[in-house]
């Protein structure tokens, strides 16, 4: 993507749900390129963070256990993020939910849900008499 398409400011970024901004100035480390709107980092500068941090893990594990250990570290915190914002947005899901449990598509999913509960509990407990 052209660096000139995207939007001027973070401010702008986040109206328009783009991913980066470029605001043609250097970050503190002299890199002039995106920035991720999110965090307003320089892409080279988290790029660099990454495989800095990468090499650190193959130089104290090795080439196939860093691998391991990264994505490890990258699901841990993609759930501590689900996590958080699940708490943080709590009222607003259950508000959501119970909206939506009054829908006809709610109420079908629901019939569907009974339906196959029964299913499961009539199947377990043919196992059992058998």
């Amino acid at each position: 993507m052209n660096n000139n398409n995207l939007p001027k400011s973070a401010k702008e970024a986040r109206a328009s749900g783009s991913k980066y901004y470029f605001t043609q100035k250097p970050c503190k480390h002299g890199h002039v390129s995106k920035r991720l709107t999110k965090t307003s980092h320089c892409v080279v500068c988290a790029s660099l963070k990454y495989h800095k941090r990468k090499q650190k893990l193959i130089e104290e594990f090795g080439e196939e256990k860093a691998a391991q250990v990264l994505r490890e570290q990258q699901r841990n915190a993609a759930q501590e993020y689900r996590d958080s914002h699940k708490e943080q947005n709590r009222e607003y899901m259950q508000a959501y939910m119970q909206a939506y449990r009054k829908t006809e598509q709610g109420l079908a999913n629901i019939a569907s849900l009974k339906y196959h509960k029964r299913k499961q509990k009539l199947i377990e407990e043919s196992k059992k008499n058998k």
